[in-house]
């Protein structure tokens, strides 16, 4: 669906339909992603649903930020981001939600677990999704914005901020990036020039 709306479940109670707000949700090498002295080779691995769909991120060796985020967005006051990334050589991805500034939480994408984050109004939990594959979400009730962003980097410590320093070709895959309101990641959804309804 291209639109949002509602549905009476079995037990009679009103739902909101689940929603991807991001656009290009696997095709980081377009240009609605900003790329910041970081490089996105696209189908470059098998993703979590058996396609040749996942994208090779490498930080390359310039310096200053490293990152690559989306600001084409909408949403609401409480938001979960997701991502699903895969470990190559890198142990630590960041991942920031941002409003008036990151908001940062560090996955370990090589042992599937949680690491610092910058502000503790972030919720993260992470899934093992099978293949050496992890779902990266964060929940953030506090959003002030209506049009945040996602934003994320790789980095070779447990320091909840998008790095900032020279480059040293740090790669990782990732997939199936999401954003939507509520306290719940749901079932991942594929977009490409807008935001879909499901």
């Amino acid at each position: 669906r291209a639109s949002a709306a509602t549905r009476v479940n079995a037990d009679g109670n009103i739902e909101k339909e689940r929603a991807n707000y991001m656009f290009y949700s696997q095709q980081f090498e377009n240009g609605f992603w900003n790329k910041y002295n970081l490089s996105v080779t696209p189908d470059q691995a098998t993703a979590p649903n058996g396609t040749l769909t996942a994208d090779l991120i490498d930080d390359g060796t310039g310096t200053g930020n490293h990152n690559i985020e989306e600001k084409n967005l909408t949403g609401g006051k409480v938001i979960t981001a997701s991502i699903h990334a895969k470990y190559i050589d890198t142990q630590y991805l960041a991942f920031a939600i941002y409003d008036s500034g990151y908001r940062v939480v560090i996955f370990d994408i090589q042992n599937g677990t949680i690491g610092n984050q910058s502000t503790s109004s972030l919720i993260p939990s992470i899934e093992n999704v099978g293949g050496g594959w992890y779902r990266c979400i964060v929940t953030y009730p506090d959003n002030s914005r209506l049009d945040p962003f996602v934003s994320f980097s790789l980095r070779d410590d447990d320091v909840a901020a998008i790095f900032n320093g020279t480059g040293a070709n740090r790669q990782a895959y990732i997939w199936g990036v999401q954003l939507e309101n509520g306290l719940v990641a749901n079932d991942y959804i594929e977009t490409t020039t807008t935001a879909l309804y499901g």
